[in-house]
């Protein structure tokens, strides 16, 4: 009976020595897939980043999108991507981070992009910075002006008495 007792309690040890041993297994079992799975989802999406695939080929279709002042990388990028512009919000707003600044911010204004750029492409249009009213119309009213005189100078009566000869 002795004999029979000391096998169960060494059969017991055994067991629970297997079974933490297989729990442990089983936890780096799971540790090692979720790493790999976390893995190679950061770097699908590193290189989604750095090599984002356009929506469509070459030549793609000319899409309009107004970006106004008051919108976040958040609202931009959902803009592009209900407009079909971009595939990914998140790749565009990493994107975004990496190739804008403050002293290159995204520009409010109406553009026309094409889904068949890439999103550096895309973001190169719009951090453009376009043309203020206030030079615009500087640079027209400089024009204006430096016509005015060749215009006018064609009606004054000078030019035309020294034609007649008189």
């Amino acid at each position: 009976m002795k004999k029979k007792k000391d096998r169960l309690q060494t059969l017991d040890v055994v067991t629970r020595l297997l079974s933490r041993f297989g729990i442990r297994i089983l936890i780096y079992a799971a540790l090692a897939v979720l790493f790999y799975v976390g893995i190679t989802r950061a770097y699908g999406f590193g290189y989604s980043v750095f090599t984002s695939d356009p929506v469509a080929v070459e030549p793609g279709a000319d899409i309009e999108v107004t970006i106004t002042q008051d919108m976040t990388p958040e609202d931009i990028a959902q803009l592009l991507k209900e407009k079909g512009v971009i595939r990914d919000e998140e790749v565009f707003r990493v994107q975004e981070f990496l190739y804008t600044s403050e002293r290159v911010p995204i520009y409010p204004g109406t553009y026309t992009l094409n889904n068949s750029w890439s999103a550096e492409e895309i973001i190169g249009v719009m951090t453009e910075e376009p043309e203020t009213v206030e030079e615009t119309t500087a640079l027209a009213g400089a024009t204006d002006a430096a016509q005015a005189p060749t215009a006018t100078s064609g009606e004054t009566a000078p030019e035309d008495s020294l034609e007649d000869g008189t």
